[in-house]
Formats: C-alpha cells, structure tokens, sequence
C-alpha cells in the first residue's frame, strides 16, 4: 500500500504534500507524487508533450526534497484530459490507500475549501480522500496523534468507526467519537416556549448516545477487533451552526477527522452529501472521507 498525493503544478501551497507526509509517516508507508498535465486538444506533438513532462517533473522533484528522509517518495507525472479519471487510475494502479488533496486557493488560511477537481474527486473517488485546510504544514517528525470520528445514528455509523478505528490503530493514535446536532433559530416558533426545544434535544441526545454506544459494541464484536483502536472518548455537540459546534469540540496538533461518505453514494465510491460538506468547510484540521466498506491500511 501506499499514499498517492494529488500535487497540483500551478500552486506553491504545499498543504497536501505535509499531509501526505504525516500519513505517511503514521502508517508506515510511502508516497506516490502525482502530477497531471491536462490537455483538451486532439494530442500534443511528441516535442511538447515531452517539454511538458519535463517541466512537471522538475516542479515534483522540488517539491519532494521538501520531504524528510524517513518518508520514502517518487514521482507519478501523467498527460490525461481529466485531472480526476488520472488520479483515479493513479491511485488504482499504485494500491493506494488513500489519495491527499490540498484545498483550493480561495480558501480561508486553516480552513478547507474544495475546487473544481477535489469536488469531483471526492463525488467518485474508489479510496479514501484525505482534505488538506489550505496552508497546513508539519514540523520534524508529526504524526497523527488522535483520530475523531464523525457518526450519526444511522446504520452506517459502526463502518465509519470501524474505518477510523483502523486508522488510529495502525498510526498508535487516540480515538475519538462525535456526534454533531446543528441548532437552527427557529426550531419552534417562540409561543411553544424553550421547555418544548429543551426536551427535544434532550431526546436527540439520548438517541445520539444510544447510537454511539451500539457503534461501539458493534466495532467490539468484529473479527479484526484486536487490529482496531479502541474508543477513547464519546462527544455529543451541538450548536448553532456547523462552525460553533466543530469550534467547540476542541482541536490540537496531530488531529485529523474522519467521516463516511454519504448514504446516497455506490457502496465503494466516496460521494458528499450536505451534511458531510458543510462539515469538512467548518473542520480546522485535515479530513478524510472514507467510502463505505473502505478503510484506511498501511503495509
């Protein structure tokens, strides 16, 4: 296995290179730089094509001596109309594990914002997609140090823990679970009185907890329970927006968070819902969506 990392040719922001690096570094694997030249005509001419490999492959290399020793990289440059159908295939054809992107340009230092590429990768992707906040960096040797994990009540709450659960196990990371309620102004309109939303959340809660622990005895129950890290902590959050709920979590170096893919997706095809965007645009630290069924392995 290995990490394919996603290097767009025409930015300097090297948020999905640290990311790349730090995975790497926790999962004890190594990393696969992709370069994509993108063309739309009928085909380049040989000379041009070749310039162009050139120049693609400088631009790698000199981003990958940013890399420490103790992260072993090479190059992947490829000429495909598509940049997404390219990634895709390179991803395939090097078992990767995961495939990092950074953000776009637009957006906000420390935050996630998703362009034209990312969002088509991320709606079709065949292996987990990891989300650099634009601008992240690392210092020597960081690693992930603890794995959050965002469940709802549904079904599929015990395959996204089970998928974070791999991960935290195979980086020696902590493990913890979240469950977010968004909070609107007008829940109910003001003559019910705050008894009526009081005792609703109250209820919502009860059954967010009530998932979490089922999600729990259900990763307990697995056959590959002993290579799955253990839930260290269980968090229900709510707020009034996406923003003050994630905020209010808490983060710290080291953090990443992890979500599944939406309902609506095929079963091994990452696929965002709007639930899941609006939480990776809130998230501070990177993301990595996981398809259903899928996880994240090291060698």
């Amino acid at each position: 296995m290995t990490i394919v990392v996603g290097q767009a040719l025409d930015t300097r922001d090297r948020g999905a290179l640290a990311l790349g690096e730090v995975l790497a570094r926790s999962l004890r694997t190594d990393l696969v730089l992709c370069g994509v030249l993108q063309h739309r005509w009928t085909g380049p001419t040989s000379a041009h094509a070749s310039a162009q490999r050139e120049a693609a492959a400088t631009f790698l290399a000199a981003a990958r001596s940013h890399l420490p020793d103790d992260v072993p990289a090479r190059d992947d440059v490829r000429l495909a109309r598509s940049v997404p159908p390219a990634l895709h295939e390179a991803a395939t054809e090097h078992s990767a594990s995961a495939l990092v992107l950074g953000s776009s340009e637009d957006a906000v230092r420390g935050r996630i914002a998703v362009g034209s590429v990312a969002d088509r990768v991320l709606h079709s992707s065949p292996v987990p997609v990891a989300i650099a906040p634009r601008g992240f960096s690392v210092s020597a040797g960081d690693r992930v140090r603890r794995v959050t994990v965002a469940v709802d009540s549904g079904p599929s709450s015990s395959q996204v823990l089970a998928a974070a659960a791999q991960i935290a196990h195979h980086a020696g990371a902590a493990l913890r679970m979240v469950t977010f309620a968004i909070r609107r102004k007008t829940m109910f309109p003001p003559e019910m009185g705050f008894d009526i939303e009081d005792s609703v959340l109250d209820a919502w809660r009860e059954q967010a907890e009530q998932g979490q622990r089922q999600a729990v005895a259900d990763l307990a129950r697995r056959p590959d329970a002993d290579r799955l890290a253990a839930v260290d902590q269980s968090v229900v959050v709510s707020g009034p927006s996406w923003e003050h709920a994630v905020a209010d979590l808490g983060w710290r170096d080291g953090d990443v968070l992890v979500m599944g893919s939406s309902s609506e997706s095929a079963l091994t095809k990452v696929f965002l819902g709007s639930t899941a965007t609006k939480l990776l645009r809130a998230s501070p630290v990177p993301v990595i969506v996981v398809p259903r069924h899928r996880g994240v392995t090291s060698r």
